[in-house]
């Protein structure tokens, strides 16, 4: 195997958790490379034997697509829910995709794509989200109705079943005759409001409007 990275290069590998981030090589071994990724201790230096592990960096696949003035086609581009999914999985975590299910092996956030044990590739816009991320579906109130009841034998069995009594709706009659008084005199007092500012209206200005139309027609 050839060193073709040498110390100090920035790379991009596969850490501990399977998931492909921005790395820097610190050692040279006859069989791979030693890095260490940027932000984490040397505990988690990992090394790298498989040249499909470590790779030279490569920007998000927007900026890639952007560079090559390329864009998603319709309806193919992934949503931020199946990113921000995507970025979460670990390796041996299991995932369902819109074609194919299966055991996580790596997760490479920069090109949204995630790599199955059997060696299969899944994109992240055909990432199946898990129950909880589903988007919540607006169900709409139907408005309750009242089909009245045509048959006498149901009528019997609910006048048996349901007594009824004389003063059984005179507390919603009353409280809906009170309520009826009410917005009948807030009502009228918008009447008396509207009316007592037209005859302000008229009384300030109507006087001086006719003033002024006698002054022009002895004039003219």
């Amino acid at each position: 195997m050839a060193n073709i990275y040498k110390i100090g290069t920035k790379v991009q590998a596969v850490d501990e958790l399977g998931r492909w981030e921005s790395a820097v090589v610190c050692k040279e071994s006859g069989d791979g490379w030693i890095v260490r990724f940027p932000g984490w201790s040397s505990e988690h230096n990992r090394h790298i034997v498989s040249e499909s592990e470590i790779r030279p960096p490569v920007p998000p696949k927007e900026e890639q697509m952007r560079r090559n003035g390329m864009c998603y086609p319709r309806g193919e581009a992934p949503s931020s829910k199946q990113i921000n999914y995507m970025m979460r999985l670990v390796a041996e975590d299991e995932i369902r995709s819109r074609y194919v299910d299966g055991v996580v092996k790596y997760v490479d956030k920069y090109n949204r794509q995630v790599t199955l044990s059997s060696g299969e590739i899944v994109v992240a816009n055909n990432l199946t989200l898990p129950v909880i991320e589903q988007p919540l579906v607006c169900q709409r109130k139907k408005r309750r109705r009242h089909s009245p009841v045509c048959n006498s034998d149901a009528l019997s069995d609910t006048a048996s079943s349901e007594p009824a009594t004389e003063n059984s709706n005179t507390g919603v009659d009353e409280v809906s005759r009170e309520d009826m008084l009410i917005i009948i005199n807030s009502q009228i007092h918008r009447l008396h409001i509207v009316w007592w500012r037209a005859t302000r209206v008229y009384l300030c200005y109507g006087y001086n409007i006719f003033g002024y139309m006698r002054i022009y027609f002895s004039l003219s």
